[in-house]
């Protein structure tokens, strides 16, 4: 049986959150931070992109452990989600999880990756700190978001 497009706009919203923009930021972070300039063209830009996006897929397994430890931890109720998941029904609901799971994903991929770039170039500052400490908080906060969320499945 073909899968419709909007099965799969849950995945597609998963590598643009959860890989594409943490890299994406942590390229723009590096350009902000160090005395390199950027160059602008469209061929650059695609090189760009290709490298943010290439990093997200590297840092993102890592942001996936860390998440699922973060669930488990706020004790999420998987088996009701999983059921809601299979049992078709509420899917809008459904949708609201998946995507609350990238998000949080995104939030910590890009707090590690800033937390990598900061390192990197040696620029730790207050508001370089303040900004990584916002992901980091923001991911938890999708965490918890989505564990409210299985809840009222």
């Amino acid at each position: 049986m073909k899968e419709k497009i909007t099965d799969k706009i849950p995945d597609v919203h998963f590598d643009w959150y959860a890989r594409f923009l943490p890299g994406a930021i942590a390229v723009v972070f590096y350009f902000a931070l160090s005395d390199k300039n950027a160059y602008i063209s469209a061929a650059y830009l695609t090189l760009y992109a290709g490298i943010g996006y290439g990093v997200g897929h590297i840092v993102q397994p890592l942001s996936s452990f860390i998440v699922g430890w973060m669930q488990k931890v706020a004790r999420s109720d998987e088996g009701k989600y999983i059921n809601a998941k299979k049992g078709r029904t509420n899917q809008a609901q459904v949708s609201k999880v998946s995507k609350a799971h990238a998000e949080a994903v995104s939030m910590l991929s890009t707090s590690l990756l800033l937390m990598v770039v900061t390192t990197y170039l040696l620029a730790w500052s207050y508001l370089t700190g303040g900004v990584i400490l916002y992901f980091l908080v923001a991911s938890c906060e999708r965490v918890h978001a989505r564990k409210t969320k299985i809840e009222e499945l």
